[in-house]
């Protein structure tokens, strides 16, 4: 005789449960995580780990609210597509649900619903300091660095600055975001700092995207060192 087990006590047993129905792995395609502020727990979320997880969450995402509530716990999916089809879930018991669908779809529409998200915290004004791409790092995805006599041209005419101004007052250092990591994994991250830009090579086919440096939250697939990259910020998500 199979043991009916006991009810969910708390939410992130209650999330697990759902998602190990479906046949994902605790551990290997998801972790539940706690989110804190000024060291209180304000809520669970799920990080999922792989882009196979991604799809079959998005593929479920009523199924998973439905079997969440029927277990005495209220959780949001949401469903995100990138410019280049790849779909994000994020999954947690605060703030609002959107579900994206891909703007190839008949539907092509996003829709927002659930409970308000609680309102940000207040961001700092971001620092009136832009960093030179020049001698940089080139940024994921192959995007080319600028020669001298485009950065120079582009000075000049203006356009390169202000692109660069917007960029650091919509993406300041310290705000959180979820992403895909340079091992290709969604998580959460927090914008470093340490620069930003964007293409600027006319011939490029990302000409005109811009880029943040982000430091990933630590995890088990990047051995804990909380690795960076330099994702496009029309493939972040704003937390």
């Amino acid at each position: 005789m199979t043991k009916t087990p006991a009810p969910a006590k708390t939410p992130g047993v209650a999330i697990a449960r759902v998602l190990r129905g479906l046949g994902l792995k605790q551990g290997m395609d998801f972790r539940v995580k706690g989110e804190y502020k000024n060291g209180e727990r304000t809520g669970t979320r799920v990080a999922v780990l792989s882009s196979d997880a991604n799809q079959t969450v998005a593929d479920n995402a009523d199924r998973i609210e439905q079997q969440a509530a029927e277990a005495g716990f209220h959780f949001n999916v949401s469903v995100y597509f990138t410019p280049s089809g790849r779909v994000w879930v994020w999954v947690g018991n605060y703030g609002k649900r959107t579900r994206q669908t891909h703007f190839l779809s008949p539907s092509g529409r996003t829709e927002n619903t659930a409970a308000e998200a609680p309102k940000p915290a207040e961001q700092p004004e971001p620092k009136p300091v832009i960093r030179a791409t020049l001698g940089a790092p080139r940024p994921a995805f192959g995007t080319p660095a600028r020669t001298l006599d485009e950065y120079l041209s582009e000075r000049r005419s203006g356009k390169s600055l202000d692109t660069m101004n917007r960029t650091v007052a919509e993406w300041p250092e310290g705000q959180r975001v979820q992403g895909v990591d340079s091992y290709g994994v969604t998580c959460m991250g927090t914008v470093n700092g340490a620069g930003w830009g964007a293409v600027t090579v006319p011939s490029h086919e990302n000409y005109g995207r811009t880029w943040v440096d982000v430091t990933w939250d630590e995890m088990p697939h990047n051995r804990g060192t909380g690795r960076r990259n330099r994702p496009f910020t029309s493939d972040l998500i704003k937390h």
